[in-house]
């Protein structure tokens, strides 16, 4: 009876404190470990001096003083500093510095839904500003679905400021209906599923980042249960639900 009992208090216990199975394949933790704490205590080439050098303005007349978070009305785009990335089995997981309304610094996770690539002819856009500033005009150097090249492009931009949009836009709700659910393996309908229950969390990012002077109009109706995912080591990465990262798919930079 003893041993029953304590059979049932271990289970329990490991169920409870089971990790999220992310499949990720964490490579050179060490350093990954060193570049997020850099990061967060803003030492080094991350410093605010260095970051202030890199970083996008959000007006392109008066080059403004500009901060990580949000830094455009068009497409509620944010700014971040790539600090590395992961693979997955489905996604390749960014790790994106970034700095909330009260000035401290914040490093999260967007995902690049690669199950939905490998599947369907759609592409992942890589767009270069042509000014050193988020409003000016940009051009395409890669539209593609090809792993590779993709990652080759996130190894270039490793420590500098990338940019993202649509992060709160809805994709329409009738691809979960119909022949999305079987064409292509049903990626399509998975995705859209994926981004509605995930919209939350992508306003609540939003809304907590310095907001640079912008007014959005758009972003109302955060669930309250909804927490954005807040990497502060190696051991935040191992247990991150990927259900609860943002996706992207548009990347920005100078």
């Amino acid at each position: 009876m003893v041993l029953v009992l304590i059979t049932g208090l271990v289970w329990y216990f490991i169920k409870k404190d089971k990790k999220v199975d992310n499949n990720l394949n964490i490579v050179n933790q060490e350093i990954i470990d060193q570049e997020i704490s850099g990061f967060l205590k803003k030492e080094g080439d991350y410093s605010d001096e260095k970051i202030e050098e890199m970083i996008l303005t959000t007006d392109l007349a008066k080059q403004k003083e500009t901060k990580l978070g949000l830094v455009s009305k068009t497409n509620d785009r944010i700014e971040g500093i790539l600090i590395d990335y992961i693979k997955s089995d489905d996604y390749i997981l960014l790790l994106v510095g970034m700095e909330r309304k009260n000035g401290s610094r914040l490093i999260t996770g967007l995902a690049i839904p690669m199950y939905y690539y490998k599947e369907v002819e759609a592409k992942f856009y890589i767009e270069k500003f042509l000014e050193k500033s988020v409003v000016s005009e940009f051009n395409n150097v890669y539209k593609g679905s090809d792993e590779t090249t993709i990652l080759g492009y996130l190894d270039q931009l490793k420590g500098k400021p990338v940019i993202f949009d649509s992060l709160v836009t809805e994709f329409p709700k009738e691809w979960m209906e119909g022949k999305y659910m079987t064409e292509n393996n049903g990626v399509v309908a998975r995705l859209a599923k994926e981004e509605i229950n995930k919209i939350g969390v992508a306003k609540k990012l939003v809304m907590e980042l310095w907001q640079n002077g912008i007014t959005l109009e758009n972003i109302d109706d955060i669930p309250k249960n909804v927490e954005v995912a807040t990497i502060n080591s190696i051991d935040d990465i191992k247990k991150i639900d990927m259900s609860k990262i943002p996706i992207v798919m548009k990347l920005f930079y100078f």
